[in-house]
């Protein structure tokens, strides 16, 4: 008996814990810990433990989005992932899963996207049936399964299982989740940047910024580093709504933009900064008084620092707006690129030449294809016409559940699409399976959730 009360003690902790913050900041640190050592089938296997815990006790799967949205993280080399030890680590938690839908069965959530992911996931199928570069079909064949059905499904389960307890902040709790995300990343880049910082001081070679810039982390670039902490910011105004800690949230807002700054992505810089007054001011309507008073003093700091840095450092602003000029007129190649996708979009207008064509002519890997760098451009040259429809109905019905009510949380959940949408248009954000279009989907299950519950609402100024 006494064993059986301490084993049923241990299980109502976990139960109660992993819905706190520090379980999910727990989960953030190890994932960056093993993804530093290089172990990361220890920790997938930790999490395979815990997720599978969870899939057996809980008819809620709120606490399994930290480790859904977190796993890609641990690996700093995807070729694992073509290894039979990584699927037998994983074999558990799909067991469990199974005996999870048998043991708590619910009717199905008709959510507003399962249609749109249907039709999307047809298109996606659909994309290159008719080019030349048919034989390369099967090489785009698991960012065809990745965009389609494994989102869809992905995001049928989460509808039907994201039941939170009552009295249960989800708003708070998923925020938190995704600044953790944002900052795990942005943490991974900076170990990076500053082992090549290292090698350049060992070796006592001339170091500069540009130097020691990070490209590839493993499981993805700094293109997606620099996304999720686009993606993030909102969250972090609204935080600033809601929690007590006003300094604490002013100080991770402020990271944000550092992290930003150090991902070398002018698009992602110049949409935080363009955003950032209607995000002070939204965070500025649902705050209590005390709180505004202290944004008000904290923005009246920064607007002095920056006018004495101007006064101290007026020599350097022509050069710094100079080399702002290069850098916005470095196109990176895109023009290139969008040229090629719109001849390919002429040459294919139906179904276009489909994922598997190579546009940069790297080495395919699970997925992670060469793009266009444009969601825009690369719906049209890889999936046509048909696909660029199924891709706007869809689009369309995201945001129908981002504007479903005009609570705080909506809002600033629906600025964070906006600039990841915005971003996209020079970046293939749609076509980034895992994490990005995870964690995109995820939020709008949430969100979806949520928009039948009465919240206070945002001033119609806004």
């Amino acid at each position: 008996m006494v064993i059986k009360q301490a084993l049923q003690n241990v299980k109502n902790y976990i139960l109660d814990f992993i819905y706190t913050p520090t379980y999910i900041v727990m989960v953030a640190l190890l994932v960056l810990f093993f993804y530093l050592v290089n172990l990361p089938l220890i920790m997938l296997g930790l999490m395979v433990l815990l997720a599978s815990f969870i899939f057996i006790e809980s008819e809620d799967l709120t606490p399994i989005l930290p480790m859904l949205c977190m796993v890609l993280f641990i690996f700093n080399d995807l070729r694992i992932a073509a290894t039979i030890e990584f699927y037998i680590v994983l074999l558990p938690a799909g067991v469990s899963l199974i005996y999870h839908f048998f043991k708590y069965k619910r009717k199905l959530v008709k959510g507003k996207l399962i249609l749109p992911l249907i039709i999307y996931s047809i298109a996606l199928a659909l994309g290159g049936i008719f080019s030349p570069h048919i034989s390369s079909y099967m090489t785009g064949l698991a960012t065809v399964l990745a965009l389609g059905p494994v989102i869809l499904i992905i995001y049928i389960v989460f509808s039907q299982y994201v039941i939170p307890p009552k009295n249960f902040d989800i708003k708070k709790y998923f925020c938190i989740l995704i600044i953790s995300i944002a900052f795990l990343v942005s943490l991974q880049l900076v170990t990076l940047m500053l082992e090549k910082l290292s090698v350049l001081f060992a070796q006592n070679k001339p170091y500069s910024f540009k130097k020691i810039l990070v490209g590839e982390l493993g499981w993805g670039n700094v293109n997606a580093v620099a996304c999720l902490l686009l993606f993030s910011l909102p969250a972090g105004f609204y935080l600033l709504t809601t929690s007590k800690h006003f300094t604490v949230n002013v100080i991770i807002i402020f990271l944000t933009y550092v992290f930003i700054t150090l991902t070398h992505s002018q698009s992602v810089l110049g949409l935080s900064l363009a955003f950032l007054i209607p995000l002070i001011w939204a965070s500025y309507n649902r705050m209590n008084k005390t709180n505004k008073k202290n944004l008000l003093v904290f923005c009246g700091l920064i607007i002095a620092l920056l006018i004495i840095c101007v006064i101290i450092f007026n020599q350097m602003i022509p050069k710094a707006i100079h080399y702002f000029k290069n850098e916005i007129s470095n196109d990176s190649g895109r023009t290139k690129l969008y040229k090629n996708a719109f001849d390919f979009f002429c040459k294919y207008p139906i179904f276009g030449i489909g994922q598997g064509y190579n546009a940069l002519g790297i080495e395919q890997l699970f997925g992670r294809n060469g793009n266009f760098h444009s969601t825009l451009f690369h719906t049209l040259a890889t999936m046509g016409l048909f696909g660029f429809i199924a891709y706007v109905y869809y689009l369309v019905n995201r945001i129908r559940i981002l504007v479903a009510n005009n609570s705080t949380f909506n809002f600033m959940m629906f600025i964070a699409f906006i600039l990841f949408e915005i971003h996209a248009m020079v970046d293939a954000c749609e076509f980034n399976a895992i994490p990005l279009m995870t964690i995109v989907t995820i939020t709008l299950v949430v969100v979806e959730r949520l928009n039948n519950v009465k919240e206070d609402k945002l001033p119609l100024s806004l």
